[in-house]
């Protein structure tokens, strides 16, 4: 069990924007010549369908191997694609992580567990072909947004590979069962394949909530304090039950932010460099 718990809070003012805004580029942005990207590669069959992920390799930082991150989208479980993380990929790249943006079954043509699997297959897929995208097999973190920080927080806590050294959850889901989250509830329902209402069991299972054990490898969640649709109070609760098991959490609030503020103004440049500045401490020697 680690006794050390660590947990760093970043506040930042709103300036009263809170609308869903375009990715409009910012100083922050990655170059071309800082990544190599690989598009469309296959890495599974499920469902009878193709899974692809997108790879971006760091470009004219040496050699490698280098670190890795796993990216997972969002959209609700049912929507979003493996491209919405194409800004945090290349700009993980551009400091040295070798990225894969994966997708997965989306419900109602797969129910939860078939995203985890298929997550799980493409993090094995990664390692496996760690020397043809100069990756370093032992040294992964796992990304999400939304739902894949849903997904990311399951695959962290449920007997992780052990190459995986961290977590990035933002504006993940962490009570399924939460009755409160009525924006979620439809969502939740397709993925589980039925309403909670009617069996609180499974999504009670799937909730990263009740998942929670020592040793987990350190989270970084990342949240907006007025996030109404995966709800800030679950968050906490997450963040309360991961340090009261001695895990080691760091936290990134955005002050007035809603669920999107990883792609509004004037939170994206931060969060990045937060994401990268947790990163490196657990995946940089």
């Amino acid at each position: 069990m680690r006794a050390a718990i660590f947990v760093a809070t970043f506040l930042l003012a709103a300036s009263g924007l809170s609308a869903q805004i375009a990715m409009p580029p910012n100083p922050g942005d990655a170059r071309p010549d800082q990544f190599t990207e690989i598009d469309a590669v296959p890495f599974a069959s499920a469902g009878g369908k193709t899974l692809v992920t997108d790879v971006f390799i760091p470009k004219g930082q040496g050699a490698g191997p280098f670190p890795g991150v796993v990216f997972v989208h969002g959209g609700g479980w049912s929507g979003g694609s493996r491209a919405d993380n194409r800004r945090p990929a290349t700009y993980l790249a551009a400091h040295g992580y070798v990225t894969i943006s994966l997708e997965y079954r989306l419900a109602p043509y797969g129910h939860y567990p078939d995203q985890m699997a298929d997550c799980r297959t493409g993090i094995h897929w990664f390692l496996a072909h760690a020397a043809e995208y100069k990756l370093d097999p032992t040294r992964i973190a796992l990304a999400g947004i939304s739902a894949g920080g849903h997904l990311v927080s399951m695959l962290g806590l449920d007997h992780p590979d052990p190459a995986i050294k961290a977590v990035v959850s933002i504006s993940g889901v962490y009570n399924l069962d939460d009755p409160a989250a009525n924006n979620l509830l439809g969502s939740i329902g397709k993925l589980i394949g039925q309403p909670c209402s009617e069996d609180p069991t499974p999504c009670r299972q799937a909730s990263p909530v009740n998942n929670v054990h020592p040793n987990a490898p350190p989270f970084l969640v990342m949240h907006g304090d007025n996030d109404i649709m995966a709800l800030t109070v679950d968050a906490r609760a997450f963040i309360d039950k991961m340090t009261a098991e001695h895990n080691l959490v760091e936290t990134f609030w955005a002050k007035g932010g809603g669920h999107p503020f990883w792609h509004e103004e004037p939170w994206i440049l931060p969060a990045e460099e937060a994401m990268v500045a947790f990163l490196d401490r657990y995946l940089k020697p």
